[in-house]
């Protein structure tokens, strides 16, 4: 039976090679970490994420965790403009009172930046856009 040395494990130790996820990218084809570590590193990033986020969410936009998801599941998963679901969202907000209006695909969030929240200006783009298509 083939084993392998993980290195993440405390103390080190001696695996099946069956204990490693396969990366194509290692010179013996196996993760550096056994299945076990893995896990357990991914935990820590989940679990560290989810604090991050909750204390994002509240200082940049005085959001709570639950008003977030309320948000999410009001917009059904997708974005308040484009109406595209399965893209990653972001919080969109007024930067003059930091309060969030929804939730918009990146490409939908640089559209407003870029017209600088102007509503005269997104007015003239939808003429200009009617005008050229008729």
């Amino acid at each position: 039976m083939e084993t392998k040395l993980c290195r993440w494990c405390d103390p080190p130790q001696e695996k099946p090679i069956s204990e490693f996820y396969k990366n194509h990218r290692a010179k013996d084809g196996l993760s550096s970490k056994c299945k076990e570590c893995e896990s357990k590193m991914h935990q820590v990033i989940y679990r560290t994420k989810k604090s991050h986020l909750r204390s994002s969410l509240k200082v940049n936009y005085k959001l709570t965790i639950k008003e977030f998801n309320k948000m999410y599941r009001n917009q059904k998963g997708a974005c308040a403009i484009c109406t595209v679901s399965g893209r990653r969202l972001v919080i969109d907000h007024d930067h003059i009172s930091g309060k969030a209006r929804g939730l918009l695909c990146d490409s939908c969030n640089h559209l407003l930046g870029r017209a600088n929240d102007s509503i005269d200006i997104l007015r003239n783009a939808i003429q200009y856009l009617e005008q050229s298509n008729a």
